[in-house]
């Protein structure tokens, strides 16, 4: 079954396959389809991101709180970067953010670094040739 927590590996997965599908073309190809994957990549991290502030939005934290049987609400605790949520209640501390939101977010950011590196040194590969 798909579901949210797919969909970035579903991107990457995708991104990979169309580089190894053209890892023989020309340079000039070959660096449009790494600044491609990059942009890709790039919007995937935004996407997860995205996913991961929708996962801290409650609007009656008391209730979350009682419904998790955690007890009472005490305070809402969040960080930017990495992205995390986290309710106080007197029970128990419940993390609002998927634990797969930062590895996946970091390593869709640490893939378009590397497709936008591949992209110019390809770039400059064909320029050189030409």
């Amino acid at each position: 079954m798909l579901t949210l927590a797919t969909c970035p590996l579903i991107a990457f997965g995708l991104i990979a396959f169309t580089l190894f599908r053209v890892a023989r073309g020309a340079p000039a190809r070959r660096a449009a389809v790494f600044a491609l994957a990059a942009v890709t990549a790039v919007l995937a991290a935004a996407t997860v991101y995205g996913l991961g502030i929708a996962s801290t939005i409650y609007h009656e934290m008391e209730d979350a709180c009682r419904s998790h049987h955690a007890g009472e609400f005490i305070a809402y605790e969040s960080t930017d970067m990495p992205l995390g949520g986290e309710l106080v209640c007197a029970d128990a501390t419940i993390q609002l953010v998927p634990a797969w939101i930062n590895p996946a977010f970091f390593l869709l950011l640490a893939a378009a670094a590397a497709f936008t590196v591949a992209a110019i040194i390809l770039q400059r590969k064909k320029n050189e040739v030409t």
